[in-house]
């Protein structure tokens, strides 16, 4: 048992040696509440998308940025535009079908995570300016238009990972830097600004999809050293365990992007094998384990795009095909 204030929290605490010297302290899970996470075995209904329907577009293209949302505002936070990397962050209201610029991040970078945290945007690591992998951690908070750098730097630099809150804590999986391809995961928990090491992946993996659904993380596709990656990972985090699952992607594939509407994990375009782009969409329900083809495809085959979902709709955010993209487009969702 652990004392924190006037608060008697249970945890369970394991030292774990890294194997490169580092020591990092490992906690199970627990939210930020103090809760430990529970496991959730919600049965979900089959979606599919049923129709595109285009929005207001970007002021530019990007690609390889990440795409957020919280109530009315959908966020498009850095990336490149073919030519350098961004810092910039755009939010676009929903209701009024505009788009706004905020203020820009510190550091441009490109293919990094985020997420959104009890109302603010947590974005770590990439590819910076100077072609280097970034451990930088920023977070920006809306009601102040203002990010703050965060001095607790991630415990590996790294890009092409991917990024989730997950009991509101910030979950960092994957990636590549100048050691090669990564299995690590990361684990910062905004309330004592700090990070450690989890439990890693069976399979190191860049360039690949990640979602959560019933407190459960999984990640799918990519690529490592050995090619592309058809495989599916879950990680329990009250288990704290990683299982590679018997179902997989129809083909391998990497730089799709993946949202989540009620259970039902949609992973859509990407490169496969030959480096061709995709305009497929498949989904992919963990609690029937079941994997299907949606018979709407992308109006354009295209990667490094970004997607989130907002009121059981599915908006997607530039990327990379016929040209670098600037477009937004919504996409609804009904039941299979």
């Amino acid at each position: 048992m652990i004392k924190i204030g006037k608060k008697i929290i249970p945890v369970l605490l394991t030292l774990l040696i890294s194997s490169c010297g580092l020591s990092t302290l490992k906690i199970s899970d627990l939210d930020e509440k103090g809760q430990e996470l529970v496991e959730i075995n919600d049965v979900k209904p089959l979606l599919k998308i049923s129709e595109w329907t285009k929005k207001e577009s970007l002021p530019n293209g990007i690609k390889n940025h990440i795409l957020l949302s919280s109530e009315n505002l959908v966020y498009a936070i850095g990336g490149d535009s073919g030519s350098s990397k961004l810092p910039s962050l755009y939010a676009y209201n929903i209701s009024a079908n505009k788009w706004e610029i905020k203020e820009p991040m510190f550091d441009a970078r490109n293919s990094f995570g985020g997420a959104i945290i009890n109302s603010k945007i947590y974005v770590a690591g990439g590819f910076g300016n100077s072609n280097n992998y970034l451990s930088s951690l920023e977070v920006y908070d809306p009601a102040t238009n203002k990010w703050d750098n965060k001095k607790q730097l991630m415990l590996y630099s790294r890009s092409g990972h991917s990024a989730v809150n997950l009991g509101d804590k910030l979950y960092v999986i994957g990636g590549k830097n100048q050691s090669g391809w990564l299995n690590y995961l990361e684990i910062y928990t905004p309330s004592r600004d700090s990070w450690i090491l989890g439990k890693p992946m069976s399979t190191s993996r860049t360039n690949f999809g990640v979602a959560v659904v019933n407190n459960k993380l999984y990640v799918m596709g990519g690529e490592n050293e050995t090619g592309l990656l058809d495989t599916i990972e879950e990680f329990n985090p009250v288990k704290n365990e990683w299982k590679t699952l018997e179902t997989k992607l129809s083909i391998p594939k990497k730089e799709f992007a993946v949202s989540v509407v009620n259970g039902n994990i949609f992973i859509m375009g990407g490169k496969d094998k030959d480096n061709k782009y995709l305009d497929s969409i498949e989904i992919f329900n963990p609690t029937q384990n079941k994997i299907e083809t949606n018979i709407i495809k992308l109006t354009q085959a295209k990667s490094s795009f970004s997607s989130t979902s907002v009121n059981d709709n599915i908006y997607i955010v530039g990327g990379i095909g016929t040209s670098i993209f600037d477009t937004l487009e919504l996409g609804k969702t009904v039941t299979k």
